[in-house]
């Protein structure tokens, strides 16, 4: 862990986990994986879900939360699981891997308190991820590629909408407060947007603190 206090904590993905990282543009970018870190430390959640692992790059901050003492059980969904992410999470059994549609391991899973979004892009899909979520009073919902639909060379692409419909759904509802970061930064392509609603004001604040801390300068 580098020298850093909540809630900037860092730890270097680069050094401990080289496995996961891939420049094919899909994964999360590292700002947006130190967020994700954080926003964990902020809550004693009991039971988190990432849904779309890729390589295994943004579910090292579930790893490292572990590591920093977080008792919470974390559940990977996807369908494709690289072995990059069967090796970091060997030996965890805090860490459950389930090899299926989101919508499947859903529709059976029970009280989630947070979930990260970021598997099919497709706005059917995402919603439906959402409305189990919703039916198991998720409280903390993150999003990926908010903005990334919005971006030129991705307008003529509907396959990118879900996450921006969800994102213009809980800003548009009294129950959620949100906080996005968006902002480009170099050699990274923050700028697809991370974007993060709650139902808890406390869990709200701290996300705001986080989200600032990281905002470009």
């Amino acid at each position: 862990m580098e020298d850093f206090m909540f809630p900037n904590l860092r730890y270097s993905i680069k050094k401990k986990y080289p496995s996961t990282i891939s420049d094919d543009g899909w994964g999360m970018d590292n700002t947006h994986v130190m967020i994700l870190f954080n926003l964990l430390l902020a809550y004693p959640y009991k039971k988190v879900l990432e849904v779309g692992s890729h390589r295994g790059f943004s579910t090292t901050a579930f790893i490292e939360a572990i590591n920093m003492g977080c008792t919470f059980e974390v559940h990977l969904c996807d369908t494709n699981f690289e072995k990059s992410v069967y090796d970091i999470c060997e030996g965890y059994k805090q860490i459950s891997l389930h090899n299926m549609r989101s919508v499947d391991y859903l529709a059976t899973a029970e009280h989630i308190d947070f979930a990260l979004l970021d598997g099919s892009h497709i706005a059917e899909d995402v919603e439906n991820e959402f409305e189990y979520l919703s039916m198991n009073d998720i409280q903390s919902v993150l999003l990926h590629d908010t903005c990334t639909q919005t971006l030129p060379q991705n307008k003529d692409k509907p396959w990118f909408d879900g996450p921006l419909f969800l994102k213009n759904k809980l800003m548009a509802s009294p129950n959620w407060l949100c906080v996005e970061d968006a902002f480009p930064r170099k050699g990274e392509l923050t700028e697809r947007g991370l974007f993060f609603a709650t139902q808890n004001i406390s869990i709200y604040n701290k996300a705001n603190k986080i989200f600032k801390t990281f905002k470009p300068d």
